[in-house]
């Protein structure tokens, strides 16, 4: 198969990386939205106080936003991917509601996908983030068609995409289901603001733009795949 032609290969990685660092500066946007709230939240968990709060607030918030630049505009990335996997694991051993082998492997899986954004690619990390993606992924319990289409569906496409088999169909449909996935489960901002609905939006919002970051990888992957 012919190869993308230049200009097209630059956009689309250009859009790929911009995902995967969405999860970032979704983050960031929240944070700097709901300071207070993530202020109170902190110092209930761990006894900070407000001013050690509002320093580590803006330490996460100043260096995803930072990170986050060097990734766009290509500026010492393997610096920002350092930078954005620390965060990353921070923001999550913070947080007890994240405190699960679920959520570690959600990150094992952001971190993996930074580094799809910031090295030279590899088809050695190429293979292990569509495998960590394969083993971290989700199915939907939203009816049966639902349910085989995503439990078999979306992991046969992703071996399609790892193998390079009609990596055009199979990384278009693939991308078009998990985009599916991403409104339809974790549609957060449904959900009324309240104290006690925190965790569950907590939970939603950051596996929505998880999901943004490896519609990011998957797309990465299929552009630096020869036989796209």
């Amino acid at each position: 198969m012919e190869p993308l032609p230049m200009e097209l290969k630059s956009a689309l990685v250009t859009l790929a990386r911009f995902f995967i660092i969405c999860n970032f500066l979704a983050d960031s946007v929240h944070l700097l939205h709901d300071w207070d709230l993530e202020r109170t939240l902190l110092n209930l968990n761990w006894r900070c106080g407000e001013v050690y709060a509002n320093l580590y607030l803006s330490c996460i918030v100043a260096g995803q936003l930072l990170a986050c630049f060097m990734v766009i505009f290509d500026s010492n990335r393997q610096v920002a991917a350092g930078i954005l996997s620390l965060l990353a694991n921070l923001r999550v051993a913070s947080n007890p509601m994240f405190w699960n082998m679920e959520m570690y492997a959600d990150v094992f899986a952001l971190v993996i996908a930074i580094l799809l954004a910031t090295i030279p690619p590899h088809r050695l990390v190429r293979c292990g983030f569509l495998f960590v993606a394969y083993l971290t992924y989700k199915n939907l319990n939203d009816g049966l068609p639902w349910q085989l289409l995503h439990r078999y569906g979306v992991k046969l496409l992703i071996i399609f995409v790892l193998s390079g088999y009609r990596l055009k169909w199979s990384t278009a449909m693939l991308l078009l289901l998990l985009a599916t996935q991403s409104f339809q489960a974790y549609a957060w901002w449904e959900l009324p603001y309240s104290l006690t609905n925190m965790p569950i939006i907590f939970y939603k919002r950051f596996q929505f733009w998880q999901m943004v970051s490896i519609l990011g990888g998957v797309l990465m992957t299929a552009v630096h795949t020869q036989e796209f």
